[in-house]
């Protein structure tokens, strides 16, 4: 109980951090994308979440019996995972099913990579022309300004020269 309340507060200090970060140009203009793509990609997630459990089932029903790696459907979704960030063995599936093991291994990599991750970058691309001439707020920045100037002050990293005529304080 106590890693879960802890985890919980992680979050919320993680979630108040990222508000605060707002205040950068930069992630301003990333959070924009961000929520510019937010019905898009959440529509993509699904799509992916349902063809990469559609392989992992498959892999199951396929291979379980056979294949080590697929003897349960958790391991079939790990293997699966591997196998998309190239870590797998040919050679296995070829000796399990001569003809749908390499049939399976290029439909999967082929849909994912090719199919599925170009229609990512595809939605990151429609939402970046939205977001370029975003600008911050002006109260944004005098906000950063002076939390910048305060900061500096506080740790006497920056201090304000005065002059009074010729005398410099």
């Amino acid at each position: 109980m106590y890693g879960w309340f802890l985890a919980f507060l992680v979050f919320v200090n993680i979630m108040k951090l990222l508000r605060l970060l707002r205040f950068n140009p930069f992630l301003s203009k990333l959070m924009s994308v961000f929520r510019g793509m937010a019905v898009e990609f959440s529509a993509f997630i699904l799509y992916f979440f349902l063809c990469y459990s559609g392989f992992g089932m498959g892999t199951y029903l396929m291979f379980g019996s056979t294949v080590t790696a697929y003897r349960t459907i958790s391991l079939s979704y790990s293997t699966l995972f591997q196998m998309s960030l190239g870590i797998f063995e040919y050679t296995e599936l070829f000796e399990a099913k001569p003809i749908l093991g390499p049939i399976f291994l290029v439909t999967f990599m082929c849909l994912i990579f090719l199919v599925l991750m170009n229609i990512a970058v595809a939605i990151v691309d429609t939402a970046l022309p939205d977001v370029r001439n975003h600008d911050m707020p002006e109260e944004d920045r005098y906000f950063i300004q002076g939390l910048w100037e305060r900061f500096n002050s506080l740790f006497g990293l920056h201090q304000l020269v005065q002059t009074t005529g010729d005398v410099v304080y």
